[in-house]
């Protein structure tokens, strides 16, 4: 009887430490796929919110990626967005400047070491680069998300705006043709081609871009053009871009 006794007892006891065991387990799988998911949504949400200051912004994202969810892609998203507005702040410390660029340095490296050939991620953080000044380092993941897809004209775009900042005119020129090609009847692939034609004075290479949309709000309407014939000092075109808007106006 007291064999059978200590047997229950023991039988009792297993199947007690192994419910505990699987509670033990069920908890822990719900912190990792509810509550730590849940926690990185609302660290996020803190982190870019318009009154949180860029000191107290810093800590939420390392606390951030400390988390190690899902959700640390998107953090990086968020992070690459705040930092060039955190370097163009006045009112930020180069500290703390150089703290951001250094955590989305060590971020960035630490994504693509999983998505290298991920042409999305190397357009974000080529476009970012771009955005801080690092032409260079621009250039690298731009072209690599050209290479693996070439036909993507936003990514063109891009790295012909990294050309840009490095003034690199022939390149640019060279990309921005190669993106209006790929698809004539994209507006924007059409001004930014012209855009640098005026930029590298090949005026009528220019004009014959223009033309199809010199009546249009597309052309008139755009900044851009303004600036550049502000910039070269043309008058003739200036005044033609403000008849325009007016006459675009009294339609």
């Amino acid at each position: 009887m007291g064999s059978c006794y200590c047997h229950k007892n023991n039988r009792d006891l297993i199947l007690n430490t192994s419910s505990v065991l699987v509670i033990i387990v069920l908890l822990g799988g719900l912190y990792y796929l509810n509550y730590k998911p849940y926690l990185t949504s609302i660290k996020l949400i803190q982190a870019i919110h318009p009154q949180t200051n860029p000191v107290d912004g810093l800590e939420i994202f390392k606390e951030l990626f400390a988390l190690n969810t899902f959700g640390s892609g998107e953090a990086l998203e968020q992070l690459i967005v705040r930092t060039p507005s955190v370097l163009a702040s006045a009112g930020v410390s180069n500290e703390v400047k150089v703290q951001y660029v250094k955590l989305a340095d060590e971020q960035i490296k630490k994504h693509m070491l999983i998505y290298s050939n991920d042409a999305r991620s190397n357009l974000i953080f080529g476009t970012y680069l771009s955005n801080i000044g690092r032409s260079d380092e621009a250039l690298f993941f731009l072209n690599k998300a050209k290479e693996l897809s070439p036909k993507k004209q936003n990514i063109l775009f891009e790295l012909g705006s990294a050309y840009v900042n490095k003034q690199d005119a022939n390149n640019t020129l060279a990309v921005l043709k190669n993106a209006y090609d790929l698809d004539p009847s994209n507006s924007e692939a059409r001004k930014m081609y012209a855009l640098v034609a005026l930029m590298t004075s090949q005026f009528g290479l220019a004009n014959n871009l223009l033309a199809p949309i010199k009546n249009t709000s597309s052309y008139y309407n755009d900044e851009r053009f303004l600036n550049i014939y502000r910039q070269m000092g043309n008058q003739s075109a200036i005044d033609e871009i403000m008849k325009l808007r007016e006459a675009g106006q009294k339609k």
